[in-house]
């Protein structure tokens, strides 16, 4: 097992089980702003305050990268 970081808004965002075009149009802007925001980019102010409205969680909280476990991708599936 592998442990990596990934950005807490794509995690929110797959647990909620949105596409980032769901997420972008719930969050009135386009899925390529959410697929950079996803890579690191920090939104600006609005859109930021938008994602914090939408998941109910502070802004500094959303764009925190956070752990997670992932296999290798030669290991078996069980």
């Amino acid at each position: 097992m592998i442990q990596r970081t990934e950005p807490r808004l794509r995690q929110l965002r797959r647990a909620f089980n949105l596409s980032q075009y769901e997420l972008a149009a719930r969050a009135r802007t386009s899925q390529a702003e959410i697929s950079s925001v996803e890579r690191g980019l920090i939104p600006g102010p609005a859109l930021a305050k938008r994602l914090s409205e939408l998941f109910k969680m502070p802004a500094e909280q959303l764009f925190e990268h956070v752990e997670i476990n992932v296999l290798p991708l030669d290991s078996p599936v069980r």
